[in-house]
């Protein structure tokens, strides 16, 4: 392994490293720990080199997107097609501050003439999408889609409306206008 780091972005903590070569190399499990010493998996990522071998560098990211406020610590576990393993040195990622699901949330265009598309980071939280008009009577309440990210406006006049996202975190009011 040449490189393994971690950095902090907004929506969590990002895993990169670097293979050299890789031998019978079945994949790498990521784990994480908060005191350095009890890790527990957060993920796989499998090999990218054909059969596991590889004389060519090849570079992995793995994102931990529910990671702890303070310190976590990181290690890869690479595990061989036989099962052998080995891992690799720790590295360490402090978090401040909670990252907050609605603070990631982009909405746009705003203002709009049709629809608003709804930039939601992929979450394990549900989130549920309510529209109310100016006057605060509700025009709209379903599960937000990950894969139908619009919210059509196209029908509604124009004009001042409010878009209400929920999680299991609470709520947060966002303004929209359509032209």
């Amino acid at each position: 392994m040449l490189r393994f780091q971690a950095s902090v972005v907004e929506s969590g903590v990002v895993l990169s490293w670097e293979t050299a070569s890789e031998r019978k190399n079945s994949h790498f499990e990521v784990q994480h720990s908060v005191d350095g010493e009890r890790f527990v998996s957060i993920g796989k990522v499998f090999s990218q080199a054909p059969n596991g071998e590889s004389s060519q560098r090849l570079d992995y990211r793995f994102s931990d997107t529910n990671p702890k406020q303070g310190v976590n610590y990181y290690r890869l576990k690479q595990v061989d097609f036989d099962g052998k393993f080995a891992y690799s040195s720790l590295v360490s990622a402090t978090v401040v501050g909670a990252l907050n699901i609605f603070d990631l949330v982009k909405i746009y265009p705003n203002p709009t003439s049709v629809d608003v598309i709804l930039d939601i980071p992929t979450t394990d939280k549900i989130i549920s999408t309510v529209l109310y008009n100016s006057s605060g009577e509700l025009l709209l309440e379903k599960e937000f889609n990950p894969n139908a990210p619009h919210l059509d406006l196209s029908s509604r006049p124009s004009g001042l409306y409010l878009l209400k996202l929920i999680s299991s975190d609470g709520y947060r009011i966002y303004p929209l206008i359509k032209q």
